[in-house]
């Protein structure tokens, strides 16, 4: 994973350039993406370069959090609930807001603060109904269905996403 701007846009642009060099050569170019290509996904910042030159189809896939939510038997939403869907890369305190207002909640991209994350969630009484899954539907898959069982030493998987429901008691869990 590069977190470099600069390296970014120069690989996107690179591989938007060979995608449309193959397909006005007749080839067929698909671009395969993990969870859903219009969720912070790579693709997004691929398919805004192609649109204008060729035609792009864009396939949905099934994104992480609602795969972690289905597998753990743990609702995100229900009757008129909103969910809320952040990536712990912003602003601490649109965390804290998210924490403190809403029901439901999608936290994203956790591997970067996930030590202070989890320290939000205690403070906030939402440990008691928050899972952790790292690598969801992959080889290695980890679930924690209580975050205090977490090394917060230790590094986690970029892929890991930590689901709230301030409505849902761990009971309903099956797994």
């Amino acid at each position: 994973m590069n977190f470099n701007d600069g390296e970014k846009i120069l690989a996107w642009n690179q591989v938007a350039d060979e995608i449309v060099e193959d397909v006005k050569e007749g080839k067929n170019v698909g671009f395969v993406t993990l969870g859903d290509p219009m969720i912070y996904s790579t693709y997004v910042y691929i398919m805004e370069r192609l649109i204008g030159s060729i035609d792009v189809e864009t396939i949905p896939g099934i994104s992480s959090f609602s795969n972690i939510a289905s597998n753990q038997n743990f609702p995100l939403v229900m009757d008129r609930e909103p969910l809320i869907i952040i990536p712990c890369t912003i602003e601490e305190e649109k965390i804290d807001y998210a924490l403190e207002n809403y029901s439901s909640i999608v936290l994203m991209k956790v591997y970067k603060n996930f030590k202070e994350i989890v320290s939000k969630l205690e403070r906030n009484g939402l440990i008691e109904y928050s899972i952790l899954v790292s690598n969801s539907s992959q080889d290695g898959e980890v679930v924690y269905n209580d975050l205090r069982e977490v090394n917060l030493e230790e590094k986690i998987s970029y892929f890991s996403t930590i689901l709230v429901n301030k409505e849902v008691k761990k009971a309903i869990k099956v797994g």
